[in-house]
């Protein structure tokens, strides 16, 4: 028992050692996150969304379009071949992740191409995947389908492909 006692004694450390770390106070707990409701869906008044604070949280590189969704596809809904942007020779898919600034319970991703025409390369968003559901005035929900479109029309004017290329390490 003593030779138990004496190996949980603290180590002696040389005089040269510096000192054991001590933990830091730590940080004031964050402000309470509204709960999501039962649903999973985040709601937000159509009006508001071009006021809507995104941050970037990951890009990724799809293997090829046909996993990203972009494509013909045969009846059995596989992917045939990728679809060509004008005269590109290289097309590039993937996806992004982005939430709310503020808000971070909102999340929307989507997948993306890029094509280099004529020695400039052209972004497109595709497919918008999304726990925001746009309402109309009354409250209302406008529907899965019309919230997508409203996303991909809101994206198509704000400048996320920087973000993107950067977070692929891609030089522009």
């Amino acid at each position: 028992m003593t030779r138990i006692l004496r190996s949980m004694r603290r180590p002696v450390r040389p005089a040269s050692a510096p000192p054991p770390l001590r933990a830091l106070p730590s940080a004031p707990a964050p402000a309470a996150t509204p709960e999501v409701p039962p649903d999973g869906y985040v709601r937000l008044p159509t009006r508001l969304l071009h006021r809507l604070p995104l941050v970037h949280l990951y890009s990724e590189w799809e293997a090829s379009g046909e996993l990203a969704g972009w494509g013909e596809r045969d009846p059995t809904d596989r992917p045939v071949r990728a679809h060509r942007c004008g005269e590109a020779l290289d097309e590039l898919y993937g996806h992004t992740e982005w939430a709310g600034r503020d808000d971070p319970r909102v999340s929307i991703g989507w997948d993306w191409q890029a094509c280099w025409t004529a020695g400039h390369l052209r972004w497109m968003a595709g497919e918008v995947r999304t726990n925001l559901m746009l309402v109309d005035e009354r409250g209302d929900d406008l529907g899965a389908g019309a919230t997508q479109r409203l996303l991909q029309l809101h994206l198509a004017h704000l400048d996320w492909p920087p973000a993107v290329a950067g977070a692929l390490g891609m030089r522009g």
